[in-house]
């Protein structure tokens, strides 16, 4: 009997692993100053950090700029947006790095987006997305 150890993955599913935040309200901050691309599956991604999910179709215009109300906020479906996590790839770099170093990265590159994450809500997510 063969046992297959760390990640097993088929073509229609990814595996991920990153540090960074869960908070929806903070997500959307960072996919408006992040020059968002959205894949339409499982991984979208930005100039500095990856999106687990993606937004639907309803949130972009024709010109496949995403679509904000008065308040620069998402205007999004009443279904509410696809997107689960935001945060940097830490599959390779933990072999390297320490959590305490991904995190505070995480931390001041939002900042330079004029995002204000707190420390202590940044954490180590990791799982599946389908492709």
């Amino acid at each position: 009997m063969k046992i297959r150890n760390g990640f097993v993955s088929n073509s229609s599913s990814s595996s991920f692993l990153i540090v960074g935040i869960t908070d929806t309200d903070k997500i959307k901050q960072l996919i408006l100053k992040d020059d968002f691309v959205n894949d339409g599956y499982g991984t979208s991604t930005g100039t500095e950090f990856i999106y687990t999910g993606c937004l639907p179709e309803e949130c972009f215009d024709e010109n496949s700029n995403i679509k904000v109300d008065e308040n620069d906020d998402i205007i999004e479906p009443e279904y509410g947006i696809e997107i689960h996590e935001a945060g940097i790839d830490a599959s390779e770099r933990l072999k390297t790095e320490s959590f305490k170093i991904l995190k505070k990265e995480f931390v001041e590159k939002a900042k330079k987006l004029g995002v204000e994450i707190n420390p202590d809500r940044v954490q180590l997510l990791y799982g599946e997305s389908s492709d």
